[in-house]
């Protein structure tokens, strides 16, 4: 899977805002200011992210020995923006709104639509579709993503837009973001997923 640690060193260093965080192995002693976020450094779908309120649920999670990346809580509402190429060209496909019911948009409500609600375009003003989708685009370049790529973000209390992670290999099931994205945007997966297939067909020729 994706580096999460190594992708946020990369968007850091562009002066994207990204959460303040750490990489931490079992048996480190830690504190950090509560609520943190922890995650696998490498698995993609929310899988394993947990949020956590206090020292001893952290030094629990610390304890399977496993290495996490702990990150600081931004509360606010969260939008994810698929990228795809199609004939040499890039583009961001319509911002999508993620609402949970759970207390945030963990492995289970990405495949259980009773708990959350995906609201494709987004309900939120031109000016601010256009930053995220900007951001999408950016960070798809900067990581190197090719043909296809989703970055998922919050937007603060104040209007900061904060990086969470990128995606490259996002999920293509009927309950996943990024199809959802593609048939806002007027495409179809089948004819994209044909493009990418005889495009690499070309290069292994």
């Amino acid at each position: 899977g994706m580096d999460k640690a190594m992708c946020k060193k990369l968007v850091s260093c562009e002066g994207i805002k990204t959460a303040e965080w750490s990489v931490v192995k079992g048996g480190d002693v830690f504190t950090w200011k509560h609520p943190v976020v922890v995650k696998p450094v490498c698995d993609g779908s929310s899988f394993g992210v947990k949020i956590i309120h206090d020292e001893a649920s952290l030094q629990e999670v610390l304890a399977e020995k496993k290495e996490v990346l702990v990150e600081d809580f931004i509360q606010g509402r969260e939008f994810t923006v698929a990228v795809i190429e199609r004939e040499g060209e890039v583009e961001a496909l319509p911002v999508i709104e993620i609402r949970s019911k759970n207390e945030f948009f963990d492995y289970e409500s990405k495949y259980d639509p009773t708990l959350c609600e995906e609201l494709c375009p987004a309900p939120i003003e031109k000016e601010l579709a256009g930053q995220l989708q900007d951001l999408g685009l950016r960070v798809h370049a900067l990581i190197g993503a090719r043909h296809l790529s989703r970055t998922d973000m919050i937007v603060d209390d104040v209007g900061g837009i904060w990086f969470l992670e990128i995606n490259t290999i996002p999920g293509l099931t009927s309950e996943s973001l990024t199809p959802k994205a593609i048939s806002t945007g007027g495409l179809s997966l089948e004819d994209l997923l044909d493009g990418w297939i005889s495009e690499q067909d070309k290069r292994t020729a």
